[in-house]
């Protein structure tokens, strides 16, 4: 009887199959990582919306009156009140609610960000951590919870020369002690060497002095601020500045002695006072037609050679012709645009 021999894999027949599954291995590798990580990030920001339900539903039944409630997140551990939330809590993160149901968020999810403003409709994921920047230390404001001002900067925590000392780099809290925070108030922050400042949407107004005499070369306005102050950014370094539309007054002086050379005017301002922005370094300017009041020397002391002044009557040039000299624009070539 014949016997039968199964014949195995040569050693070539081998190494060519270990070739083929490796070169597979290379090509499927950032396919799989692919998808693993686009999992991770969807389960990232279905937690962010885990913890904005479950923040807005603690308030509903909670508030006891708080116009605001903060709640924050160390370690992956609530610190203080916390709530139930389907999802992952993050590494580290703070949640802010308002008594009108708007929500605010900023969660740090391992390398991730996501953040969501109050006016925001949808959170957003992005590795760019610097979004996900916690705000300064509540300790280290003067708080009047009555009217929602803050009314002073420590130089330590607490105003205890012990603890921390407070940064020159502030990003401002939208909530301090559960309650919005809404105006910086009268000089509240003026002659303490601040360099960089980032304004919550939760204020709306900055009152006279409220940074002045600082050294300030980095600022974010938020959309909500509705009136800058007189003299509230005098005397600092401030390079190039965005007025968003929600600003309706520019007090006098309120920009006056910095350094903008790039001057951006949002749609929707409707004054600019006296010396708003005397002696900067302002090149060029473009007036939107929401602008109805320009007064006397608000741009004088600058390098203003050209000027766009947008309106929609035909005595637009009128408006303005014979108080060139007055508002500060000297020689500049001027041309008007009818909408």
């Amino acid at each position: 009887m014949r016997k039968m021999f199964k014949r195995g894999f040569t050693l070539t027949e081998l190494l060519a199959i270990i070739v083929i599954l490796i070169i597979l291995a290379v090509m499927l590798a950032p396919l799989i990582g692919g998808v693993i990580d686009e999992s991770r990030k969807q389960s990232y920001k279905s937690s962010a919306y885990g913890l904005i339900k479950g923040a807005e539903f603690y308030f509903t039944e909670n508030s006891d009156g708080f116009s605001a409630k903060k709640f924050t997140i160390n370690d992956g551990t609530f610190i203080g009140d916390s709530f139930i939330m389907t999802g992952v809590l993050p590494d580290y993160g703070i949640i802010n609610v308002t008594a009108d149901s708007k929500v605010k968020i900023i969660a740090i999810y391992n390398d991730w960000c996501v953040y969501k403003n109050y006016e925001d409709v949808e959170v957003t994921l992005t590795s760019d951590l610097n979004k996900c920047t916690l705000p300064t230390s509540e300790s280290c404001f003067a708080f009047d919870n009555s009217t929602g001002t803050i009314t002073g900067y420590y130089e330590y925590e607490e105003n205890n020369p012990s603890n921390p000392s407070c940064p020159d780099n502030i990003i401002l809290p939208s909530v301090i002690d559960n309650v919005l925070v809404e105006i910086l108030g009268t000089g509240a922050f003026e002659d303490l060497s601040i360099t960089n400042l980032v304004v919550p949407d939760s204020v709306v107004k900055i009152e006279n002095f409220a940074f002045a005499n600082n050294i300030i070369t980095n600022i974010s306005l938020s959309d909500t601020v509705q009136v800058i102050g007189e003299s509230a950014f005098y005397g600092n370094q401030i390079p190039s500045l965005t007025v968003p539309g929600s600003v309706e007054i520019i007090d006098s002086s309120a920009f006056e002695g910095n350094q903008i050379s790039e001057l951006v005017l949002l749609y929707g301002t409707k004054a600019i006072e006296n010396s708003a922005f005397l002696g900067n370094q302002i090149d060029s300017l473009v007036i939107p037609s929401s602008i109805v009041t320009i007064e006397n020397d608000a741009f004088s002391e600058n390098d203003i050679s050209n000027i766009i002044i947008f309106g929609n009557d035909t005595n637009l040039p009128s408006r303005f012709d014979s108080r060139i000299s007055a508002i500060g624009w000297g020689d500049a070539t001027i041309d008007y645009v009818i909408e």
